[in-house]
């Protein structure tokens, strides 16, 4: 199970959030867990816990591989915010509405200009924010030229979480090791420098 959790570092979170839910589902609490477990004679809890375990590790793994496997042949790296805020969480593979559009930044901008002047309208869920950078990402497994930027400039994306908040998340193209390198952070930290590009749906 260690193992497990360790080829899989960005899924720690959802594998805890399955254990509550299924700990609810039975009609425990955190809490009262424990309580059972201290008990010599419950080993029957134990047993139920170490399914339950199993069960939120496959589904985080299930999770994972719905992103990441359609591909095989892309290498990615993860910055912390993406594996927490995004990866962590379920993964469907979503359709979008409206058409894909692509703008330069015509100038060194901040987030709030970018909406602004480009009135972009933010994925509305994690899943089709990944779907569509899944999507352009299969078509340049290689870093080859296509919509995405591959010459070191950021690739920009705005993703709504669960919370409702919208972040920014932002890949580029690292070619000395010849992986897509992902990131995530909040709304309004620094300007985007010009010639950076950001996609979005009309």
């Amino acid at each position: 199970m260690k193992n497990i959790l360790l080829q899989y570092p960005g899924q720690f979170q959802s594998v805890m959030t399955g254990i509550a839910k299924r700990l609810e589902k039975r009609g425990l609490n955190s809490v009262e867990l424990v309580a059972l477990l201290a008990q010599p004679e419950n080993e029957s809890v134990l047993d139920k816990v170490a399914d339950i375990l199993a069960e939120a590790v496959s589904d985080a793994k299930s999770a994972l591989k719905n992103f990441f496997t359609a591909n095989n042949s892309i290498s990615f790296s993860f910055g912390d915010n993406f594996k927490n805020w995004l990866l962590s969480k379920e993964f469907k593979y979503a359709e979008r509405k409206g058409n894909l559009l692509k703008r330069d930044l015509p100038r060194n901008m901040a987030d709030e200009e970018i909406f602004k002047e480009f009135k972009i309208q933010p994925y509305s869920s994690i899943s089709e924010g990944l779907s569509e950078i899944r999507d352009l990402l299969e078509k340049q497994s290689k870093g080859n030229k296509g919509e995405l930027l591959v010459k070191g400039y950021w690739n920009i994306f705005y993703v709504k979480l669960e919370d409702g908040e919208t972040v920014v998340v932002f890949l580029s193209w690292h070619s000395d090791i010849r992986d897509w390198d992902l990131f995530a952070n909040r709304l309004g930290v620094g300007k985007w420098h010009e010639g950076h590009r950001v996609f979005f749906r009309s």
